[in-house]
């Protein structure tokens, strides 16, 4: 996938077992639940095909912010595109960090303040 693509869709839920039914009756999805250690991560997917990801809304989000879908956009280096992100004007939210040996990601907004994140996908042999 070419660097600037929408490359995740992730479903920040609080009601996970709700979220699970309705998306697995409305699109016939399945899902498989993974433990990250600080959290459930669901992966939906059509077929063999992951389509989209799934988590409890973390406790640090404020209880009046709904469930909401969250973005994700490919890029080569999420530190440099990070250090580009603050001279066009958009803000760091969520500074650059691992993802277990999935990734490297940084929370940010742009200058209008619409909040998506930086995905750097680790090189796997």
């Amino acid at each position: 996938m070419k660097q600037g693509r929408f490359c995740w869709n992730e479903l920040l839920t609080r009601d996970v077992e709700a979220s699970r039914r309705f998306f697995q009756t409305m699109f016939g999805w399945t899902s498989e639940d993974h433990d990250m250690g600080w959290t459930t991560y669901t992966i939906f997917k059509d077929g063999d095909e992951r389509v989209a990801g799934m988590m409890p809304m973390p406790a640090d989000i404020p209880a009046d912010v709904p469930s909401h879908w969250f973005s994700y956009i490919l890029v080569e280096d999420v530190d440099a595109a990070t250090v580009r992100l603050r001279d066009a004007g958009g803000t760091v939210k969520r500074e650059p960090h691992q993802v277990g040996d999935f990734g490297r990601m940084a929370i940010v907004a742009d200058p209008s303040g619409s909040h998506f994140a930086l995905w750097q996908e680790l090189k796997r042999d």
